[in-house]
């Protein structure tokens, strides 16, 4: 991605005061749009050629490590217990 998109992605994290700003780089985009795809369910293919990958391999380990915090047991019973939180019992 051109650097202006670099430069932008720092300028936000910085205003936002996260501490992960100087791991932050447009190729964040990259992975972020192949765990927010793949959680729509967007075709692999698709996804493949929006990031510009010709691995698969790699496509699936960003789309494997993007759902382990929302594709888990832990995930469910949270889910549940809101419900029951939020319930009138």
């Amino acid at each position: 991605m051109p650097p202006l998109v670099h430069d932008l992605l720092k300028t936000l994290g910085e205003a936002c005061e996260f501490d992960f700003v100087p791991d932050l780089s447009s190729h964040s985009f990259r992975r972020g749009l192949s765990t927010s795809a793949a959680r729509e369910r967007v075709d692999f293919e698709l996804i493949k050629k929006q990031g510009g990958w010709k691995n698969d391999a790699t496509v699936w380990e960003y789309i494997e490590e993007g759902q382990q915090l929302s594709n888990n047991a832990t995930h469910v019973l949270m889910e549940k217990m809101a419900v029951l939180l939020t319930s009138d019992c």
